[in-house]
């Protein structure tokens, strides 16, 4: 895996993270399988809400078609 962090706040502080110069925010360590097992539960809600807004699209444009 990669040793980017898995959650960037930017550089506002809008998650609740003091900004100090650091403009990523990284979770606590932890190892790697528990890293795999967040990264794969976030991609999975990510495909899901990307699946649902297709649908929704593919609605949209059957409905005003017709």
């Amino acid at each position: 895996m990669s040793d980017r962090p898995l959650l960037s706040a930017g550089k506002s502080s809008h998650y609740g993270v003091s900004d100090r110069g650091n403009d990523s925010l990284v979770l606590p360590e932890c190892d790697e399988q528990n890293r795999r097992m967040v990264e794969k539960r976030l991609l999975r809600k990510l495909d899901l809400r990307v699946a649902f807004l297709v649908l929704i699209y593919i609605v949209n444009c059957v409905s005003s078609c017709i």
